[in-house]
């Protein structure tokens, strides 16, 4: 009884796994659809370099008024901070002495060209000897020089500005004696300005004169002050590894003031580099990489080598081809030798 039971539970058994079998078919594989990424092209763009540095305003031309000669100061023409062309008389030294000194001469020299002037009338009817006509001539010669020397001396006591320019504090009083030497006032040519700074020796190839410079100072906050690169030093600091740069800049407005401080903003000559979008890159440890994708839509890692950093994109070195794609978006999802498909063909 307990065989026939076996039997019949065995039969049973087998007709439900052949009935469930056959409701089921065949069995089915499961298939994962590719990752959905978006690429970019490694294209060749322009890439300009941005220097900041730290500038010196210097003037133009810069000179502390002196005087040349002793004597008391007789009148002043000029005031604090006035601006002078050049040739203007700023101090006038009392010179009685010496411009009595000068009539003497001239008057000299023109008793000796009268009788010059007389020798020579002589002259024409041979009435005087030739060596009488040469010594007159000579000491018309003689009282000429002590009259130019007399004017030389007494153009000592007259102090003029060297140059077209700004003043400063006026250093002396009406009746002051001054010696030689004694600071008058300042004069700066400030309508256009000297900027010196340097930048390192890697820029040297980058930089040329005419090139535009930007400025800024605490002294006017939000004003740009522009200018162009005027020369190059001929040397390169061998402590800095520096080079030194003179730069013009013009200050009709006059707000830049020699010795006043700059921040110095320079751009380089635009160059040809590959570039990547920023997102593109990945980084693992101090390695860089970037996943390419081929025409088969399949992925290759591929490490990379960076340069300058720039506003939403990345300078590659080395490591990539103009043209290449690679994958901006969905880089997560992938992996090396996997097969994607792009945003652009859903």
């Amino acid at each position: 009884m307990k065989k026939l039971l076996a039997v019949i539970l065995l039969a049973a058994g087998a007709a439900l796994y052949f009935w469930y079998a056959s409701s089921t078919g065949p069995t089915q594989t499961t298939t994962f659809a590719a990752p959905l990424v978006r690429t970019d092209a490694v294209a060749m763009a322009p890439i300009v370099e941005s220097l900041e540095a730290l500038g010196t305003v210097r003037a133009m031309e810069a000179v502390e008024v002196a005087a040349r000669v002793m004597g008391r100061v007789e009148k002043l023409h000029f005031s604090d901070n006035s601006r002078v062309e050049e040739g203007a008389v700023l101090v006038e030294l009392d010179a009685a002495r010496e411009r009595a000194a000068l009539r003497e001469a001239q008057v000299v020299l023109q008793e000796d060209q009268r009788l010059l002037d007389h020798y020579q009338t002589l002259d024409r009817t041979r009435a005087v000897s030739r060596t009488m006509l040469e010594e007159q001539q000579a000491k018309v010669a003689a009282s000429a020089a002590r009259v130019a020397a007399a004017e030389a001396e007494l153009a000592d006591f007259v102090i003029r500005a060297p140059f077209s320019g700004q003043l400063g504090v006026r250093q002396v009083s009406l009746g002051a004696l001054v010696s030689p030497g004694t600071p008058i006032t300042t004069l700066d040519a400030i309508a256009t300005v000297k900027v010196d700074f340097s930048v390192p020796e890697r820029w040297l190839s980058q930089l040329a004169p005419g090139q535009t410079i930007a400025a800024t100072s605490v002294a006017w906050p939000g004003k740009v002050f522009r200018g162009k690169v005027a020369t190059l030093g001929s040397r390169v600091d061998p402590a800095t590894r520096a080079v030194f740069v003179h730069a013009e800049m013009d200050n009709a407005e006059l707000l830049l003031r020699p010795g006043m401080l700059l921040s110095i903003r320079l751009a380089s000559s635009p160059r040809q580099a590959l570039q990547v979008p920023e997102q593109a890159l990945i980084q693992e440890g101090s390695q860089r990489y970037v996943f390419v994708v081929d025409e088969q839509n399949r992925v290759a890692r591929r490490t990379v080598e960076v340069g300058l950093r720039l506003e939403g994109r990345v300078e590659i070195i080395a490591g990539l081809t103009a043209g290449e794609q690679v994958i901006i978006e969905g880089s997560q999802k992938v992996r090396d030798g996997s097969q994607v498909s792009l945003a652009t063909e859903v």
